[in-house]
């Protein structure tokens, strides 16, 4: 379960990334097909889960809570979806050419096919979408919406308060968004549907005439040949930044403003991102086969490759990994760490004190703190600090059984860790989800 780097793939972080975005104001999801067998009550009629203390391994303070066994003859064609509250579970089964989502050990409607399901940010609602009969729509709690030629969003979105919910439908060539069941303005097409942060503004890219423009809350910008990749707002909500290309030339816009632009054949714009404080805008840029960071219109040192910048709580540092002959190097503030065979994305504590990220070298991996080298595992994934940033927890594979590691403690084995860790705001325990054998789990640590 590596991170996405040096040409690996990993399923479950994808996985997470994705569903971290829709909970912090949207994102999309890859295309899937789902179904269900028969009507039930998903939310309102959840088995009560088994817990289980942990007696077997010298961990203390391990409570397991069964959510769900996957009977032996499903075909489960999507890796489980964790509801935050750790309470249901949610997964898609393809069985005797239907397919349904499975909620806890409750199986839902069958259909011709259904898409990947996901769970509100509040962990009440549960959505998806559907294909039946040649017309698509959407579900809500098994509720269908309207059926249209295509819905746009696999599955839907939520904004963050869970009070609204968005996708993209295609009905007679014609593409628009739908909040709430409220059709929008038609287009040509519609892309990158996106909640800020405060739930008050959606935006989306949409094609009219040839060209592309970004609307929110039904305001038009301006027009471009191209707008690429997502759309994002700042953490206040009051700015949206995204990459645009025209006449040749590509270049970020901020609020509608211009940044400086590229030639469009040789640079590639990557992921921006916004300082918590909104008043610095970061992303990675190309140019003759050398890639850089660029904060606020100005250049960093160019490196091989370069990874999504990251800025510290406090506004004060920005931090990336960058590759230079053949080795990675995590850059802070323009300085260097020590240079290893593999590299992650770091991550700050929220006092912006301590920083850390996983690091490999000779096949082997092992997490980083302050320059600091842990115990080498097999893989080393998803570090997570508390919110006091005192406590550091991450997810390490070995001899086969993936594990937590808290305060450098390993936990038990498991065959799969399917959620990143999140430690409780009273940093006294941490959550994440689990399969053991054909048993998915919600696991409560404590951390001390």
């Amino acid at each position: 379960m590596p991170f996405i780097s040096q040409g690996k793939t990993n399923w479950k972080y994808i996985l997470i990334v994705i569903i971290l975005a829709v909970i912090v104001g949207g994102g999309i999801l890859g295309y899937q097909w789902w179904t269900a067998e028969k009507e039930v009550k998903v939310l309102e009629e959840v088995k009560a889960p088994e817990e289980k203390p942990i007696s077997e391994e010298p961990t203390s303070g391990l409570i397991e809570t069964r959510l769900a066994i996957i009977p032996k003859e499903y075909d489960m064609v999507t890796p489980p979806i964790f509801s935050t509250d750790g309470k249901q579970i949610a997964y898609r089964v393809k069985q005797d050419r239907k397919e349904f989502i499975v909620v806890n050990d409750n199986k839902g409607k069958a259909y011709d096919s259904v898409w990947w399901p996901i769970f509100s940010p509040d962990s009440k609602q549960i959505a998806s979408t559907a294909r039946e009969g040649g017309k698509e729509f959407v579900l809500v709690n098994n509720k269908e919406g309207k059926a249209y030629d295509n819905v746009k969003s696999w599955p839907p979105i939520f904004s963050p308060d869970s009070t609204q919910i968005a996708y993209g439908a295609r009905e007679g060539g014609k593409e628009f968004i739908v909040v709430n069941d409220k059709e929008g303005k038609a287009y040509d097409q519609v892309q990158w549907l996106t909640f800020s942060p405060n739930s008050k503004q959606i935006a989306y890219k949409a094609q009219k005439e040839g060209k592309w423009v970004v609307v929110v809350n039904n305001k038009e910008g301006k027009a471009y040949d191209g707008i690429w990749g997502e759309l994002i707002f700042s953490p206040d909500s009051t700015q949206i930044a995204y990459k645009a290309r025209e006449a040749g030339k590509e270049f970020i816009v901020v609020n509608g403003k211009e940044g400086k632009a590229y030639d469009f054949t040789n640079i590639h714009l990557g992921l921006i991102a916004f300082s918590p404080d909104g008043k610095k805008v970061a992303y990675k840029a190309k140019r003759g086969g050398k890639e850089f960071i660029v904060i606020n219109d100005k250049e960093g040192k160019a490196y091989d490759v370069v990874g999504t910048p990251i800025f510290s709580p406090d506004s004060s540092q920005i931090a990336y990994k960058a590759q230079k002959e053949g080795k990675w190097v995590v850059v802070v503030n323009n300085k260097e760490g020590k240079a290893y065979d593999e590299g992650g994305d770091p991550v700050f504590s929220t006092d912006t004190r301590q920083i850390a990220y996983w690091a490999g070298e000779k096949g082997k991996q092992f997490i980083v703190i302050n320059d600091k080298e842990g115990k080498v595992y097999d893989e080393v994934l998803w570090s997570v600090f508390s919110p006091d940033g005192n406590q550091l927890a991450y997810v390490v594979k070995e001899r086969g059984k993936w594990f937590v590691v808290i305060n450098d403690k390993e936990g038990k084995g498991y065959d799969e860790v399917w959620v990143k860790p999140v430690f409780s705001s009273d940093n006294k325990y941490v959550t994440y989800g689990v399969s053991l054998g054909n048993e998915l789990w919600w696991i409560v640590n404590e951390t001390k």
